[in-house]
């Protein structure tokens, strides 16, 4: 799982026929998506709609939280009609792999090439060779999913946006996965009975959240990536196996890919065969750890305690903070240098 498609109730349709702006004149398929500002929406308790004919509707709670998190690449085109309401679309592009998919595209149109129908939009799958900078963010797919003038694209959010949309409160909205099927994953367990030989046999874990809704599974349980010793950064966090410089420990902890640092650091006591704290260790301030796996396709990471955030994290960060820090100050210092 690397990404979300939403899902949103449906509304009444925008326009009464097919003579619907942004079609094509000869065939009636959707070309772009250009709102009726004058729609006057039917309300529900959802802060995102979609029309029959595929137009997403939004309020202004929505358009507060896109404002709040500055996703720039999204547009709002306000219904005049509608007190609240806006029209909605992302500009970015979020590229899916059709093949995988087995997505259908019905009858191409020389008038305008386009596809009377295009069928099989979810579950979605990233493109192998896509990757977006960032968990956060807001696109959408490059083709509209459905028939003739009625077509609409899926919108597409980052694993941490989705985060973002519940905590801000955000209503009527599911959560569909969209996957990489370049990731294979093992069968998840309790973080409790994750052992050495476990992270030895597959060195990155991630938190097994697709699989809640069994009875059986919760927040706590970990599954293996199979088959990779490459931490990308579509996962956002990971449990990886480390280990000390001085050869002395394994260790294991989570790990904050975008930032970097590690949290719930433990090591491996093998007469008790289990993690233990990091902080049971009288000089862990003073350890190095190498990361087992890649990351993002750097080998042999190194983390140090960073007593500036006290955790660990990795000395590449350490140094472009205080890169940054030396920058500032040699700004300020600039300020006040006598000319």
């Amino acid at each position: 799982m690397v990404a979300k498609t939403i899902s949103v109730p449906d509304i009444e349709y925008m326009y009464d026929n097919e003579n619907r702006p942004g079609t094509c004149p000869v065939c009636h398929n959707t070309l772009e998506k250009i709102p009726d500002i004058h729609y006057k929406v039917a309300k529900k308790k959802a802060d995102i709609l979609l029309t029959y004919d595929g137009y997403y509707i939004v309020t202004e709670k929505f358009k507060a939280f896109c404002k709040e998190n500055k996703y720039s690449n999204v547009c709002f085109t306000k219904l005049t009609d509608s007190t609240g309401y806006y029209f909605f679309m992302p500009q970015d592009i979020y590229i899916l792999d059709y093949i995988h998919r087995k997505t259908r595209f019905l009858n191409k149109r020389e008038c305008c090439g386009s596809y009377d129908e295009i069928i099989g939009a979810t579950p979605a799958y990233k493109l192998s060779s896509f990757s977006t900078e960032s968990n956060d963010f807001i696109n959408r797919s490059e083709y509209y999913f459905g028939t003739k003038g009625c077509k609409d694209p899926l919108i597409i959010i980052g694993l941490e946006t989705e985060q973002k949309m519940k905590a801000f409160g955000i209503k009527g909205v599911s959560y569909i996965n969209v996957y990489s099927i370049e990731t294979i994953y093992g069968k998840s367990k309790p973080i409790d009975e994750v052992t050495l030989q476990d992270m030895q046999e597959n060195p990155i874990w991630i938190f097994a959240l697709d699989e809640e809704d069994s009875d059986e599974v919760d927040e706590s349980w970990l599954k293996p990536i199979l088959k990779s010793d490459n931490v990308m950064s579509e996962f956002v966090e990971a449990y990886i196996l480390l280990k000390s410089t001085d050869g002395q420990y394994y260790i294991s902890a989570n790990l904050d890919i975008k930032k970097e640092v590690l949290d719930d650091v433990t090591f491996w006591k093998p007469e008790q065969q289990c993690w233990i704290p990091i902080e049971n260790i009288d000089s862990y301030k003073e350890m190095q750890f190498i990361a087992v796996p890649k990351i993002e396709k750097e080998t042999d990471i190194l983390f140090g305690f960073d007593s500036s955030k006290n955790l660990f994290s990795s000395l590449r960060s350490q140094a472009q903070l205080k890169e940054k820090k030396k920058t500032i100050f040699s700004f300020f210092a600039s300020l006040f240098k006598r000319k």
